[in-house]
């Protein structure tokens, strides 16, 4: 009898270290099994952005990212035409006025003159290009106003002064030179005789 309840001991207590065994089993599982449905879940919920993601970028007819950016880019591009037969407009409109107009780029080069600027010191439109145009300023003059030009366009404010322009014939008048640098860097200008 010693030994049946000697070994009904031991049965027991292997009993409920087994049963504690299948407890601590049972956590581990439990404990690995939500972190294997998180990753699952996560999973899940990366392939739907995956798939927003995709349909946002696909072109459906006006909902998409893609269709927007394409009507962003149709939009541009009409307001660029437009802005150009503005600008073509612009200088069909300046080419007659009564003063001399010019334009330059962003280093103070001239780029385009008015045929009035042309006529009054009887040179060709070529010869203002660049910095043709200083060579209309009296000679006696023409570095202190290059210098000066040079000085305001680099620290990008307006420029004006009284200057004497030189036609080809040699023949004298006083101007009054302005120009202002625009919103896209170069400058436009008006010389009017005084």
């Amino acid at each position: 009898m010693d030994d049946i309840l000697k070994h009904t001991d031991l049965i027991f207590k292997i009993l409920v270290s087994l049963l504690t065994l299948a407890g601590i089993l049972y956590k581990v599982v439990k404990f690995l099994g939500s972190k294997i449905a998180d990753e699952y879940n996560h999973f899940i919920s990366d392939r739907e952005k995956i798939d927003v993601i995709f349909k946002e970028i696909t072109p459906n007819h006006g909902g998409s990212i893609k269709d927007q950016i394409n009507d962003l880019k149709r939009t541009s591009f009409e307001q660029m035409k437009l802005t150009q037969l503005m600008f073509q407009q612009q200088r069909w409109l300046l080419e007659d006025n009564d003063d001399c107009i010019f334009e330059t780029d962003e280093t103070g080069l001239f780029t385009w003159v008015n045929k009035r600027f042309v006529q009054l010191c009887d040179r060709e439109v070529s010869f203002f290009m660049g910095k043709g145009w200083k060579n209309v300023i009296h000679e006696y003059e023409r570095d202190d106003v290059y210098s000066e030009w040079q000085s305001c366009v680099s620290d990008g404010r307006e420029f004006e002064k009284i200057v004497n322009l030189v036609d080809s014939t040699g023949n004298i008048m006083k101007a009054k030179m302005t120009a202002r640098r625009t919103s896209f860097g170069n400058y436009n200008g008006r010389i009017k005789l005084l």
